[in-house]
This record gives C-alpha cells, sequence and structure tokens, in this order.
C-alpha cells in the first residue's frame, strides 16, 4: 500500500513550504506564496529517482488534492503552480517567486508585415517569446524564441472555450531557470478574463520536465 503524506516545513500569513513524503521517504517539495481571498502561485519538485513510475501518480493525486482545499479554505480566485520532475540535482531551483499582477491583462499582439508575429509580455526583462507559425483557429503553432531570437522549441496550444492546452517542445535541453521563465511568459502570454484554465506540459525529447496550471475562478 502507497502512503503519501506531505508536511509543512514552513509557515507564513503569505506562504508555504511543504515536503513531500512517500511510504516515509522524502520525495519532494511544494513551494507556495498565496494572498487570501486573491491569488496563490508555487512550484512542485518532485525527485523521480525517489519516487518510481507506479507512485508518481499517487503523490502528484494528493499534491494536487492539497492544493485544491488550500485554495478553497483561502478563497483563491485564480491559482498558478508549475509541477517539475526529475534527478533532483537538475530540477530547477526554487527562487522566491514574485507575485504576479491579479488583474488578468492579454498582451497586444504585434502585426507586423512578416509572416511570423511575436509575442512577448509587458515585463521588459522576459528573455523568452512566441513566433507564429500556423494558425487553424482552436490550434495555433509557435516556434518559441530567446531573447538572442533564436528558436529553442514549439509550443502547440489548443483553444477550447474558455480552457487552454497547450505542449512545449524543447529542442535545446532547458538549464535550471529555463522552464520557469518559459512557463511565467506562457500564463502571461495566455490569460485572459476570459479563460478560466490553462495547462502546459513541457518535454525535452522524451523527457518530461514540467507540467503547469492555471486556473481562474
Amino acid at each position: 500500500m502507497t502512503v503519501v503524506s506531505l508536511k509543512p516545513e514552513l509557515r507564513t500569513a503569505g506562504g508555504e513550504t511543504v515536503s513531500i513524503y512517500c511510504n516515509e521517504d522524502w520525495v519532494g517539495d511544494v513551494y507556495l506564496v498565496y494572498r487570501e481571498g486573491d491569488l496563490l502561485t508555487g512550484t512542485v519538485q518532485i525527485d523521480t529517482g525517489k519516487v518510481n513510475e507506479r507512485n508518481l501518480e499517487y503523490v502528484l493525486d494528493e499534491v494536487r488534492t492539497y492544493i485544491s482545499h488550500l485554495t478553497a479554505a483561502l478563497k483563491i480566485s485564480t491559482s498558478s503552480v508549475v509541477m517539475m520532475y526529475g534527478d533532483i540535482e537538475q530540477i530547477l531551483e526554487m527562487e522566491p517567486m514574485n507575485v504576479m499582477d491579479p488583474d488578468p491583462n492579454y498582451h497586444d499582439v504585434d502585426v507586423n508585415s512578416t509572416y511570423e508575429t511575436d509575442f512577448e509580455s509587458n515585463d521588459g526583462d522576459d528573455e523568452y517569446h512566441l513566433s507564429l507559425i500556423s494558425d487553424e483557429g482552436e490550434h495555433v503553432k509557435y516556434h518559441l524564441r530567446d531573447d538572442f531570437n533564436n528558436v529553442i522549441g514549439m509550443v502547440s496550444v489548443d483553444e477550447v472555450d474558455d480552457t487552454i492546452s497547450g505542449r512545449v517542445d524543447f529542442w535545446v535541453e532547458p538549464d535550471k531557470n529555463e522552464a520557469e521563465e518559459v512557463a511565467e511568459m506562457l500564463f502571461e502570454t495566455f490569460k485572459d478574463g476570459s479563460i478560466s484554465q490553462i495547462t502546459f506540459t513541457m518535454n525535452y525529447e522524451d523527457q518530461h520536465v514540467a507540467d503547469m496550471y492555471l486556473e481562474h475562478h
């Protein structure tokens, strides 16, 4: 029988750190920042060297349930959590997260005479942006570009009603900060007042890098 438990290590009025245990063995951590009645954002890091594939789904279910209950208890209107898997030494190091502006704004699209259209967030420090490849209505594909405008991956996006789901395929192995920064860029690019849910999965070759999830009530 698989037993998954989450044990708070640090809790303040604005956030918490929680350790994840599977059959009494540490397998990862949850880092959350929140404002009651407003916004919750964070990162989940799971060491796949500590938990096998069969038990991983049990761990993810418990983490999702924990975050869901916390969101309900704090009456959170918008939640955004990035889940990352892999060897803990290769997983992104968690840095204190900046709480995003709770007012969703759809960023302007700079349409010019070229075939590719760049989508960038309002933050001038952001390195990553998207260039449109094809638009088939509900299914859109983009190139993922770095700050030197090099193509480093492909982003496929499906929009159905008020839900956006997508996949990021890195062509260059992401470094320890890249996936988190790309996740923030995607959320800032696609969140809109009419969108209630955004999910992305990230991969490099045959490796699963991260999952991203945002829900707006």
